[in-house]
């Protein structure tokens, strides 16, 4: 067959040569009739338009024969290729009939066979060596062909060279026509011109002619071009057509497919929605299943009772009833609590208030107890919220509701809450013990314990707002334990504090803990297939009971040890025991946290498949294995279960030791019977002694108050005296001069000297004294200032509202200090007196001495009587303004300045009042007894 297909090849290789010979001739001849024009086009009569004509007919036909050219280039390599295609095969097919003829030549061990072969071998090689002739003339021939066609191209060029010559030429030509031209129409004559004319008129009416034809063949050419492109417009306008029926067709296509998608979306929202109120009327049933069986159990425990169970729905009124009663009347007590203690915040100091002062420290002694408290009332209202079923956890519990991951969400929390109660009763039992310097150092972070008080708060709401289900986080409970934890290591971690209960109420976290971890393998046990699990040789059963079976043995050991904890002795705590409980914590916490995210796998696994009734038992050890790598870090499946026996182990080896120790004693120690008092009562009780200090002092403030009261009272009282006198030794003078006859003037004055000089004697005392005065009540300011520094819970505002205006003027004397006063102010008025009265007659004889004024004695108009109305008020008018001034100025001298930049400031206006104070005093004195003297 492949001696058959080489002979066809062969043919057709020799019917394409024909071909490419004819191809040649052809081209040779129209390479003859472009020389035969070109040789026309070089006559020197042909017109221009023809050579233009000829040239371009040229070119074109350069242009085809190129193309056709590079046509026969291209088969003539297609047909290369396929003659060494073919030779390829003809080997191959040599090697494949010499190989079948070895193999029957080797069968038949025929000598005849063999010769023909090699006969039909030799008329192959004959054959295949004239095909390799013809190939080898035919790419002579192409070649020959190629050579005459760059000689066409060659001549071509050489073409437009003399055609551009030819112009040239032509150019020439017409000038020199036009030269000979004028000759002739001068040399000639008429006739002869008119036949020339006639002659060429004849030669251009045949180009003429010859042109004609060539524009209608031009003209077909266009119409032929033109009917091209109009069909060509057509195809592609349909095409367009077609084009855009196929868009639209797409757009219908592509919306029918969005509306598909939507009703693919809506069946699905459908079909989750039917799911989701399947799931939630199958938790409905099981709910009142649940409820059945608790109203069943109540029902039995009544028919062991007296069987009355209208008396016990009587009962449960009456207690739902008292509690109403009790829970309005705490509420009122509340309202009414909050408002006596905003009234007693009112009556507190201001440094009371002030940030990490007697409030703060305070309400952190309040808030450890407060947080401990509600941590275990949430605990025991999520065990209200989702109370177990008797009978305990069942598969449909766990495969076909969520009502199992609710009650190991209600562990976890327990779990997560029971830690958080450890650590604040402990901080609880520090701050009843610890110094209030140490409790200083929390009452600084008040505001951050508030802040996760606050968070706690939070799951109340939940609750109160029934939001509260398995998808609520406890990361606000953890990260509120860690705060804690880190701030008793921080802050109290040298200071004592209760470890029994500490033990107990680790212990009871412990406890929590165990709690969860065996409901979460209960819940493990069920979510696998209920066909694998009745085989005794399950591997995933036997690994989940060996857990289960040490964490029962531990919480038994739990139970032991925490009945061991003494009452009248304490427990010690060393630092090896406490390592190994952070220890064991630590285990505990991995091992839940390995299996509640196992459990959560398998949650989120069943809720995909609606009517599974279990995983099967290898994708139950794959989810464990995720888990125990989530936790415990890379690990090889078949090991998966290593880690959480180890941990399981470690925790129930630690309380049989430390139930053994327990039981023989050896942690414990004889109580110290000391008796402290909390921080905060001794902070109480310091400030109680500070008050009582302040109040004292206050006393005697008030007491040296009333006694400069007196002393002023004292003081007006002789004045008045002091010018009653005045008036009666005016009065007894004067009727002795009048009897004996004025005294002398040299005896007046020298009596006016010596009491000059009593005054400035006494003027001298009067001033030392009210610089021992002024010393004093600078050294009981001074006092006062320290007072104030060391948190007296009195502000400087409260104590000036009970000092009076003459607090600044007199300050605490003795008895033997008011004596010396009273008499040097009687001395004092006496010689002001005396001076006054003097200087009264020294003015009264120079007034005399003057001339005698005419003033009328009746009253003639309104400024008359004016003058007479207020006759002795130009004295005393200017004297009330200075009073109603200094009064006015009174309030601002109480307001003592909190800025000690401001005391000098102060003092000097305080000195200045007083200053003004005495000369007004002085004055007023001064005006009395002038008007009792006139």
């Amino acid at each position: 067959m492949a001696v058959n297909a080489h002979e066809k090849f062969k043919e057709d290789i020799l019917n394409k040569n024909r071909d490419l010979r004819s191809t040649i001739e052809n081209l040779q001849m129209e390479l003859k009739e472009a020389r035969d024009s070109l040789a026309k086009a070089t006559v020197p009569a042909m017109d221009d338009s023809e050579l233009e004509m000829i040239i371009d007919s040229l070119t074109t036909d350069k242009s085809i024969l190129e193309e056709k050219n590079e046509d026969l280039i291209r088969e003539v390599e297609h047909l290369q290729l396929k003659i060494t295609e073919l030779e390829t095969d003809l080997e191959l097919a040599k090697a494949a009939e010499s190989d079948e003829l070895k193999d029957e030549f080797d069968e038949v061990n025929s000598s005849a066979q063999a010769k023909i072969l090699h006969a039909q071998n030799g008329r192959l090689n004959a054959a295949l060596l004239q095909m390799r002739d013809l190939v080898a003339r035919a790419d002579a021939e192409r070649a020959e062909a190629f050579q005459e066609l760059e000689d066409i191209k060659k001549h071509n060029d050489a073409l437009h060279e003399i055609y551009a010559q030819q112009e040239e030429q032509l150019q020439e030509a017409k000038t020199l026509v036009a030269e000979y031209q004028e000759q002739i129409d001068a040399s000639l004559g008429s006739a002869k011109l008119i036949e020339e004319l006639t002659e060429k008129n004849f030669e251009l009416e045949e180009k003429v002619r010859a042109n004609e034809e060539a524009g209608d063949d031009f003209d077909n050419l266009s119409r032929m071009f033109d009917e091209v492109s109009t069909t060509y417009k057509q195809s592609e306008k349909e095409h367009r057509e077609e084009i855009e029926r196929l868009d639209f067709t797409i757009e219908q296509l592509k919306a029918e497919a969005e509306n598909t998608d939507d009703l693919l979306r809506a069946a699905e929202s459908t079909i989750i929605k039917f799911r989701r109120q399947h799931l939630e009327l199958k938790e409905e049933i099981q709910e009142r299943d649940d409820q059945i069986l608790r109203l069943q159990e109540e029902l039995v425990k009544v028919a062991n009772g007296d069987g009355n169970s209208s008396g016990l729905m009587v009962l449960n009124q009456n207690r739902t009833f008292a509690d109403t009663v009790r829970n309005e009347l705490t509420q009122l007590e509340l309202e009414y609590s909050l408002e006596h203690v905003k009234y007693l915040e009112a009556f507190l100091p201001e440094n009371f208030s002030k940030a990490g002062g007697d409030n703060d420290l305070l309400l952190t002694h309040l808030a450890f107890p407060r947080i401990a408290a509600k941590a275990k009332l949430l605990m025991n209202l999520l065990v209200q919220k989702y109370p177990d079923v008797p009978g305990g956890m069942r598969r449909d519990h766990v495969t076909q509701s969520h009502r199992a991951e609710q009650w190991a969400h209600v562990d976890r929390f327990a779990y997560s809450l029971q830690a958080l109660y450890t650590i604040v009763r402990k901080l609880h039992s520090i701050s009843q013990i610890s110094t209030v310097e140490r409790l200083s150092k929390l009452a600084v972070q008040q505001i951050e314990i508030a802040q996760h008080e606050k968070l706690l708060d939070q799951y109340f709401e939940l609750l109160r707002m029934n939001r509260m289900d398995e998808n609520t986080s406890v990361e606000n409970i953890d990260r509120a334990t860690l705060y804690f934890q880190k701030v008793c290591a921080i802050h109290l971690s040298a200071d004592e504090f209760n470890t029994n209960e500490f033990v107990s109420n680790t212990i009871a976290e412990f406890q929590a803990g165990f709690r969860w971890l065996l409901k979460n393998t209960h819940r493990l046990e069920l979510a696998a297939d209920e066909a694998e699990t009745r085989d005794e040789s399950n591997a995933w059963c036997d690994i989940l009971s060996q857990v289960s079976t040490i964490i029962k043995e531990t919480d038994v050991l739990a139970i032991r040890a925490n009945n061991a904890v003494p009452k009248d002795k304490d427990v010690i705590l060393t630092t090896e025991l406490s390592d190994m409980l952070l220890s064991v914590i630590s285990d505990t916490d991995k091992l839940t946290k390995t299996f509640h995210f196992a459990c959560a796998n398998v949650a989120s696994q069943l809720s995909v498949l609606t009517d599974a009734t279990g995983l099967p038992t290898h994708q139950m050890f794959e989810i464990l294995h995720n888990a125990v790598e989530k936790v415990f870090g890379s690990i090889q499946a078949s090991e998966s279960s290593g880690p959480l026996l180890s941990c399981a182990k470690n925790i129930h080896h630690f309380f049989k030791e430390f139930s053994l120790k327990l039981d023989k004693g050896e942690l414990e120690r004889p109580k110290t019977e000391k008796k402290v008092f909390p921080p905060v009562i001794t902070r109480a009780q310091v400030r109680k002694e500070d008050a009582a200090e302040a109040e004292n002092l206050r006393w005697q403030i008030q007491k040296k108050d009333t006694e400069v009261l007196e002393l002023n009272k004292m003081l007006k009282s002789r004045g008045n005296e002091l010018g009653a006198m005045r008036v009666r030794l005016d009065i007894s003078e004067k009727k002795l001069s009048e009897s004996f006859g004025e005294p002398s003037n040299d005896k007046l004055e020298n009596k006016y000297r010596e009491l000059q000089q009593d005054y400035e004697k006494m003027k001298e005392e009067y001033e030392e004294m009210l610089r021992s005065r002024n010393d004093t009540i600078t050294d009981l300011e001074n006092k006062a200032e320290t007072f104030k520094n060391e948190g007296k819970n009195m502000s400087m505002q409260r104590i000036m509202d009970f000092v009076s205006p003459s607090y600044n003027q007199a300050k605490h004397d003795g008895p033997e200090a008011s004596e010396k006063v009273n008499q040097v102010n009687k001395r004092m008025a006496a010689l002001l007196l005396q001076y006054n009265k003097l200087k009264v007659k020294q003015d009264e004889e120079d007034i005399l001495g003057l001339p005698e004024l005419k003033v009328p004695e009746v009253v003639a108009g309104p400024y008359g009587a004016f003058a007479k109305m207020h006759k002795h008020e130009d004295d005393i008018s200017p004297l009330q303004r200075e009073a109603r001034k200094l009064q006015k100025q009174f309030g601002r001298m109480l307001i003592e300045p909190l800025n000690p930049n401001q005391k000098s400031a102060y003092d000097a206006s305080l000195m200045a009042y007083q200053d003004k104070v005495e000369r007004l005093h002085c004055q007023v004195q001064t005006a009395y007894a002038r008007a009792m003297v006139k």
